[in-house]
């Protein structure tokens, strides 16, 4: 590997010293005498104090060629046909810490880059990586940055939810931070339009529990203000999806049913109710709390039902007829099946908005019912 470097006077002593060192075999301070160093050269010990550096050399960036100020750069061309070439290596083995003060005091870091933005400051960027594909170089693979992460320790976040971040935690990559401000994104995927195939990829069955996972309580999880073709889009008939609130369907309302469909519904299967394990006949119904179209707000329940011995049942109303329609304009009407019942009648509504009581019928009879209320009107 070829390589071109320039440094700042301060610097240059201090990575000269460091270079001889590495070609004399890594003499500590003390062994040193021969390179014209007087007695310092860095293995074992503190490389250089930069603190006081100035950004006075010139040079022009690999792949973003304008002039740029530094006081450090190296820059290469590889050379090996068939071996691995890292333009700089840095190696660290941790083994100490383990029973020292907590964080930051046993923190051991590869290589850190800090930077504090003050009064008068441009734009600034702590990392700035970049990576070009020239035109007709070839067929390869590319990767702006690369994380390995061995765990070859034990398994971290095993748990459900939030009992999986107890430490000690294992994070291929973690973004934090300290502020009293809220900043704009945490992570932005951006740059020319359409230049990405898929902004975030998930393969190889590589993730066990949750691909994504909200833990915290913003105004919005997942929200879509683009106009994808597919909002959401599932194509393996065996995933099953878990809605545990209230779901607005073709509305911009805010729903207070389980589901609320602002638009036509089309069913090419049934609509079955599950009904509770030890539910009598008589409070059972097959029924649906539907909405139709735009210029009828009505909600509609029917059903059939068994009547008990003394003749009587319960039309009890889908969870959410009470909040999602007017009590004033509901209705019912029950008829009998099977047998003339001269004295079926609906005798009360429940003051608790449950359902409605029907008695005068025959005992173990069968009866029809419809029940029709407008929904509550929002605007």
């Amino acid at each position: 590997m070829y390589l071109t470097w320039c440094c700042s006077p301060g610097v240059l002593q201090t990575v000269t010293m460091l270079l001889l060192g590495v070609l004399l075999g890594g003499m500590t301070t003390s062994q040193c005498g021969s390179c014209g160093c007087s007695g310092f050269c860095p293995s074992g010990g503190t490389v250089g104090d930069f603190n006081t550096s100035v950004l006075g050399l010139d040079c022009a960036p690999t792949g973003n060629p304008p002039d740029t100020k530094t006081t450090f750069s190296i820059q290469g061309r590889t050379s090996a046909a068939d071996q691995r070439e890292f333009l700089v290596n840095l190696g660290l083995v941790s083994s100490t810490g383990a029973n020292s003060r907590p964080t930051p005091y046993h923190d051991k870091v590869t290589l850190y880059a800090g930077m504090l933005a003050e009064n008068g400051t441009g734009d600034v960027w702590a990392i700035n990586p970049l990576l070009t594909m020239g035109p007709s170089s070839g067929d390869y693979n590319a990767q702006g940055i690369e994380l390995d992460f061995n765990n070859r320790n034990a398994h971290r976040g095993d748990a459900d939810a939030g009992g999986g971040l107890a430490p000690p935690v294992a994070y291929g990559l973690s973004v934090t931070g300290a502020a009293p401000f809220r900043s704009t994104s945490a992570i932005g995927i951006f740059g020319q339009k359409q230049m990405w195939n898929r902004g975030i990829v998930f393969a190889n069955d590589c993730v066990v529990q949750s691909t994504f996972q909200d833990l915290g309580n913003p105004a919005k999880s997942v929200d879509i203000r683009g106009n994808p073709q597919y909002g959401i889009f599932q194509s393996s008939p065996a995933s099953k999806n878990y809605f545990a609130g209230k779901t607005g369907l073709g509305t911009t309302r805010t729903p207070k049913v389980a589901l609320d469909v602002g638009g036509d519904v089309l069913v090419s299967g049934r609509l079955l109710k599950q009904t509770q394990h030890g539910e009598s006949k008589a409070t059972t119904a097959h029924a649906v709390m539907t909405r139709f179209g735009t210029d009828r707000s009505e909600a509609v329940h029917r059903g059939r039902l068994v009547l008990d011995p003394q003749g009587a049942a319960v039309v009890a109303v889908p969870r959410g007829w009470s909040e999602a329609t007017e009590r004033e304009t509901a209705t019912i009407s029950v008829t009998p099946i099977g047998a003339a019942m001269p004295a079926l009648h609906v005798v009360d509504r429940f003051e608790d908005g449950d359902g409605y009581k029907i008695v005068g019928g025959v005992a173990g009879g069968r009866v029809h019912f419809h029940v029709v209320a407008a929904f509550v009107d929002e605007h």
